[in-house]
């Protein structure tokens, strides 16, 4: 988290690379084991070695949630979407933090082409921890926007601007995204709920001239 201005803003890591830190070099992370046991022994073999992993008593896995949701986007790209849920839900059974499981697998939908699955368990998942909700610069919708995803770009944005009605910053990235879309009339009211949310913004004020003279 950090402060920008008046705001608290909640940076949410999206971007799934793969990287194994440094001092975790020659081990053996959890994800890559189990994706071995996935390939050579299809995906209930590799749900139960995962589960096996986490059993009391034995020594604490190397695990990255990062590099685990890389590899469930990976089978969601090949279109293995029930192995995919499959390991996911043996996932959940064993963590602690299900907030951040949950919330990693509902992005990994939405950047992997399944955006309404997506949508519906983070809806579900902030509606369960509202206090870990991220406020504003969620960084979905512009990595969207990145791979030429408007559409579900829009969507995402819609979803954040109804599931955060208070902030600003979500009705302000929301007209922005109108606005390149053309869609003026809609761009201009989200505009004004983001000044009246958040009076003098200058960005928020120049959009609205833009909007108005357009």
């Amino acid at each position: 988290m950090e402060r920008r201005g008046d705001v608290d803003v909640y940076w949410v890591d999206t971007s799934f690379v793969s990287e194994l830190m440094a001092s975790c070099v020659g081990k053996d992370s959890v994800t890559s084991v189990v994706a071995g046991e996935y390939t050579d022994h299809g995906v209930d073999s590799a749900a139960a070695l995962l589960e096996k992993a986490f059993e009391d008593g034995q020594d604490t896995p190397y695990f990255e949630m990062s590099e685990f949701m890389s590899f469930l986007g990976d089978l969601l790209q090949a279109d293995k979407g029930g192995d995919a849920e499959r390991l996911y839900r043996a996932l959940l059974e064993i963590q602690v933090d299900r907030f951040r499981l949950d919330q990693g697998y509902a992005v990994t939908c939405i950047m992997n082409d399944q955006t309404a699955k997506g949508l519906e368990l983070l809806g579900r998942v902030w509606e369960e921890h509202p206090s870990r909700r991220p406020t504003d610069d969620f960084m979905l919708p512009f990595q969207l926007r990145m791979k030429g995803r408007t559409e579900d770009e829009l969507a995402v944005l819609r979803f954040l601007a109804s599931e955060s009605p208070d902030s600003a910053f979500a009705h302000f990235d929301l007209a922005a995204a109108l606005e390149r879309r053309g869609l003026v009339d809609e761009a201009l009211r989200r505009c004004r709920t983001a000044l009246e949310l958040r009076p003098s913004w200058d960005d928020a004020i120049r959009m609205q001239e833009r909007l108005t003279q357009g």
